[in-house]
């Protein structure tokens, strides 16, 4: 189990790296045969061969299939384009798709997604039924609130819909109460949380704890 601690204000806005969080892409595939996905990207099928997790999606070099492939999703499928936040600076236009930085089209190309694994979040709070969780196998542990914070991370990490996609969007969920009520911490909150994800084989675990 990867664990990830980030400190935060309960107010301020954590800046992701996506780059960080593309090896949960490689956590399962979706079953992709080379066929079109259901938004229409173009997926090539990988070379089976090897062992261990990546062995079904290995790929012996870059070759222009899967390069064509990686494209499709960047230029076609909406769940991509409509997170290129490109800027213009003093006339000067900045690129900025964390999700192509990353090279998660890459990932997603060869039918990776996260499918069958499972990633941990513990967080003030989400808004579960958020249609970015939406289909998937989710639990929680302790009574997280509803927070903007947990919502923004567990969409980046597994987040799925018509308008968004995440590093492993085929994962499932486990929702963590942090344990803080505002003036003490309590840690059997964190411990619960902790054994949720260690039971369940969760792949990762993004702890982000406030502090005064």
């Amino acid at each position: 189990m990867r664990i990830c601690r980030t400190t935060r204000n309960h107010r301020s806005v954590l800046l992701l790296s996506l780059s960080s969080l593309a090896l949960l892409a490689g956590c399962g595939g979706g079953g992709e045969d080379g066929s079109s996905s259901s938004d229409g990207s173009f997926t090539t099928a990988a070379n089976p061969g090897g062992s261990g997790t990546f062995g079904s999606y290995y790929m012996s070099a870059i070759t222009d299939e899967w390069r064509a492939a990686a494209e499709s999703f960047r230029l076609n499928s909406p769940r991509f384009t409509i997170q290129d936040g490109s800027v213009t600076v003093s006339g000067t236009t900045v690129f900025t798709n964390p999700l192509q930085s990353s090279r998660v089209d890459y990932a997603h190309a060869v039918g990776l997604s996260g499918a069958g694994e499972v990633i941990a979040v513990v967080d003030a709070g989400f808004l579960t039924t958020h249609e970015a969780f939406s289909g998937k196998d989710n639990d929680t542990t302790g009574n997280p609130g509803v927070d903007d914070h947990g919502t923004k991370v567990a969409s980046v990490a597994a987040g799925n819909s018509d308008t968004m996609v995440g590093v492993a969007p085929g994962a499932d969920l486990i929702f963590s109460d942090w344990g803080y009520d505002g003036s003490s911490n309590n840690f059997n909150e964190l411990e619960a949380a902790a054994n949720a994800a260690r039971i369940q084989g969760a792949v990762a675990q993004n702890n982000s704890w406030g502090y005064t």
